[in-house]
């Protein structure tokens, strides 16, 4: 469980940052820590619209060999199934997009390559720890009113078998805040 909420935390926070608009600001890195290229998307001029985004993540394949029978059952009913929500995303928040866009202890991670320009994000990175590592690729695309992102996450750890996933996350603006966001 500890690899998936991780996995979860860098998909969540790559479609953050992917709801940026499309100025023609871009950001560009090749082997930076999670923090550089933090940084670097800051110092872009890149900015997600502020509002009431709707959100969709679907988890499209989970590969864990050896999950007991029942375990594997339940997740292949899940499969394939949209879990929605919706955030507000303040304009103070949108101004200074820090930590809370990314992994917020992303300091074993590297990026080999993250690319957002013209509307497309394009990245891997890397994240060791103690026994194990995790191998996140994004790709997709982004405007100022919505994105749409696959991410494949392979974790592998000394003495267990890796464990493969791919997720699909879907967001649109709607307009303004209303309070009922989460």
């Amino acid at each position: 469980m500890k690899h998936f909420t991780m996995i979860a935390q860098l998909a969540l926070a790559a479609a953050m940052v992917a709801g940026c608009s499309s100025e023609k600001s871009s950001v560009d890195a090749r082997n930076e820590s999670a923090g550089t290229v933090r940084e670097k998307v800051v110092q872009s001029g890149l900015r997600p619209q502020p509002g009431r985004w709707e959100s969709q993540i679907r988890i499209e394949r989970m590969e864990m060999p050896g999950m007991p029978a029942g375990m594997a059952q339940q997740m292949q009913k899940s499969m394939g199934a949209a879990q929605s929500f919706a955030t507000c995303l303040k304009p103070e928040d949108a101004e200074k997009p820090g930590a809370s866009f990314f992994q917020k202890d992303a300091s074993g991670c590297t990026y080999e390559k993250f690319s957002m320009a013209d509307g497309r994000i394009d990245a891997r990175m890397i994240c060791a720890s103690e026994g194990g590592r995790t191998v996140m690729t994004m790709a997709g695309t982004y405007g100022e009113t919505g994105y749409a992102i696959r991410t494949t996450n392979e974790t592998s750890s000394e003495g267990g078998p890796p464990i493969r996933m791919i997720v699909a996350i879907e967001s649109r603006r709607t307009g303004e805040c209303n309070g009922t966001e989460r």
